[in-house]
């Protein structure tokens, strides 16, 4: 039955953004960085002073996007050579363009499920292999779709070795986590772009625009996030450029650290200590076509806010918050002066996603069904 749920979830919520860059979508299923590693604590804040390890030395150099919506296949690109050069002393590029095809890339861009789970299963191929197209190539979306794709046996079993085991979420609010995570590796940045986006200090100001992708490389002692980019802005560019460290803008980090081979079961473990009684709902019978019912409203309400960072909170927490709904008397949203208002589970979403740390306690049932 879940699986059914789990299809009905993806149909409903993976759109595709206005940008060509990024494509939003929500993944329950997806590996959770704190969970695994860290026990789901958010532990001390970070020190003043304190900074991650830096993989700037390693990166390769910048590689240029074009006007490809490629940037999260980019940024896979160069997280693995940096990772192999820091490893190993080599650079071995994966074809991003292939990638980006293979992992279901539209002219709207690419998800990062749709990417990562390509490199987990090992079907990515060397950049030698198909190397990043002409510009005139680029024009014909069709025609460089067919280039993408055309690849040989021999060059697919090549490829293996560029795999990645896994990829989980990193909640970028909590500092903490994205510096543990970047001992192991780089991390893939997902951020809005400012209307300053183009210098080479970024501070954020200006609304934010479409979704991009771009490796992260050093959290600096003061908090500033160094990063290498894949589009150019003007001759001569090197690709490298720095957010300051209240940028906006920021919408979700993933690691590519190596997962545990029963790393679902872990998690699930980890769930169900946390929010035992909530997922074996309250002790109440179940309702699976309630559970259905309220899965499509959360679609809904969630995807009025159009925001990845949220939409990855509300992954985390699904089965979670259809439960709390179905059974606990929590709240969606409810109506109060005239218009619907965010209820319980959207504004504990909210708080998870800047604190880590959540409003209610899920493992008991509301009092009532009442928002004051």
């Amino acid at each position: 039955m879940w699986q059914k749920l789990l299809h009905l979830i993806q149909k409903l919520f993976n759109r595709e953004p206005e940008y060509n860059g990024v494509v939003l979508e929500i993944d329950p299923e997806l590996a959770q960085y704190d969970l695994l590693f860290l026990g789901g604590e958010i532990g001390e804040e970070v020190a003043a002073g304190e900074e991650s390890f830096d993989w700037e030395p390693y990166a390769p150099e910048f590689h240029d996007q074009g006007r490809i919506p490629t940037c999260l296949a980019e940024a896979l690109r160069n997280i693995k050579a940096t990772i192999q050069n820091k490893l190993l002393g080599v650079k071995i590029f994966l074809s991003s363009i292939h990638l980006f095809f293979k992992g279901g890339g539209t002219t709207r861009g690419s998800s990062v499920s749709g990417l990562g789970n390509i490199l987990v299963r090992g079907e990515g191929i060397e950049e030698k292999e198909k190397p990043y197209p002409s510009r005139d190539l680029a024009r014909d979306w069709n025609a460089l779709k067919r280039y993408a794709l055309n690849v040989d046996k021999q060059a697919m079993a090549a490829g293996k070795h560029i795999k990645i085991d896994g990829y989980s979420y990193v909640n970028p609010s909590v500092k903490r986590w994205m510096i543990d995570a970047m001992e192991k590796t780089p991390l893939i940045l997902i951020v809005r772009l400012s209307s300053d986006y183009s210098n080479d200090y970024v501070f954020g100001r200006g609304p934010g625009g479409g979704l991009h992708a771009v490796e992260l490389l050093h959290i600096n002692n003061n908090g500033n996030y160094r990063i290498l980019d894949s589009l150019q802005y003007r001759l001569g560019f090197n690709g490298r450029k720095t957010l300051d460290k209240d940028y906006p803008y920021i919408v979700s980090a993933y690691s590519v650290r190596d997962l545990p081979d029963d790393w679902k079961a872990l998690q699930e473990k980890a769930a169900k200590e946390t929010f035992g009684e909530c997922l074996n709902h309250y002790g109440l019978k179940r309702d699976f076509a309630k559970e259905q019912e309220v899965a499509g409203q959360m679609v809904k309400e969630f995807e009025k806010f159009n925001s990845q960072s949220v939409w990855e909170a509300a992954g985390r927490f699904w089965t979670v918050y259809i439960n709390a709904i179905v059974y606990g008397n929590y709240t969606l949203s409810y109506y109060k002066h005239g218009r619907w208002l965010p209820g319980d589970v959207i504004n504990d979403c909210y708080q998870w996603r800047r604190s880590g740390e959540h409003i209610f306690e899920f493992n008991r049932p509301k009092p009532d069904k009442v928002v004051n």
